[in-house]
């Protein structure tokens, strides 16, 4: 089960959930501590419940490092590519991502973002890129079978698919200009300009 805060907003669903779903479970398992607290918070459950986390391979992480990307190599112009790889949900805040890559372009001119990955999403991401007319700015790549074509050829990558013992040292020893950033909340960015956090 994922963090129900983000999914469960609805005080009626919640209601519903808190009455008729969970007391006919016997058990819960969550894909992070923090999604088990939300689990705790809201519900109460009086059944066993733990925590398995969502699982890494690190050889798909790293598959075709020395690959152009099957959607495209990076422009000529392009002085820094920042990378998000996850999936297009409300809770993996794609629109923050889309922001904060738009907020450096108008700082340093060749910034490109690339979107690796696909959900509920999608659309509402290209009618924004569209709106703010980040066309030649920001790519939305979909799902891809290789990351490593898309590591190697980013300065920054922001994947939220990292959990616990993810191979974040592994990928960044392999990919020498790639400063990985990794985030278990979801919902928290750090982008810095002359140290201003944003």
């Amino acid at each position: 089960i994922d963090d129900p805060r983000y999914w469960q907003r609805d005080a009626l669903r919640r209601i519903f959930y808190r009455r008729f779903v969970i007391p006919r479970m016997d058990g819960i398992v969550a894909v992070s501590e923090q999604s088990l607290e939300g689990v705790h918070e809201l519900y109460h459950p009086l059944v066993p419940t733990t925590v398995i986390q969502n699982g890494v391979d690190p050889s798909h992480a790293l598959a075709g490092l020395g690959e152009n990307p099957p959607t495209g190599a990076r422009r000529e112009t392009t002085r820094g590519l920042l990378l998000f790889v996850g999936a297009l949900t409300p809770q993996k805040r794609p629109d923050r991502f889309i922001r904060i890559v738009e907020s450096v372009h108008r700082r340093l001119a060749g910034i490109e973002g690339w979107l690796v990955g696909a959900g509920p999403l999608e659309q509402t991401l290209r009618e924004e890129i569209d709106a703010r007319q980040l066309q030649t700015v920001i790519r939305l790549c979909g799902t891809q079978p290789r990351l490593g074509p898309y590591f190697a050829h980013a300065e920054v990558a922001y994947w939220l698919a990292l959990r616990g013992e993810a191979p974040v040292g592994r990928i960044s020893a392999q990919v020498d200009r790639l400063h990985l950033e990794r985030h278990d909340d979801a919902t928290a960015v750090l982008c810095l300009f002359d140290g201003e956090e944003r």
